[in-house]
């Protein structure tokens, strides 16, 4: 298992996922305000699909889950 998966996105999805998840950093709202920002979204999701090593479709997946967010927020 490689603990680095690697995406790319074009500039314009950058630009909308961005402002996107700046404004949810700013407010907490998730509201989807543009058609763009849902597709942009789905094309990330795509893009993680497509970059898994078989992990989504492990009978662990949940207890994957669960130590990758303790992982990611030690504190919390």
């Amino acid at each position: 298992m490689n603990d680095a998966w690697t995406i790319t996105l074009t500039r314009d999805e950058a630009l909308v996922l961005s402002d996107y998840l700046d404004r949810w950093q700013r407010s907490d709202d998730l509201t989807i305000r543009h058609e763009a920002e849902r597709v942009a979204l789905w094309n990330l999701l795509a893009l993680l699909e497509k970059a898994d090593d078989g992990t989504a479709f492990a009978p662990d997946f949940a207890e994957q889950v669960e130590a990758a967010r303790k992982r990611l927020t030690p504190e919390a």
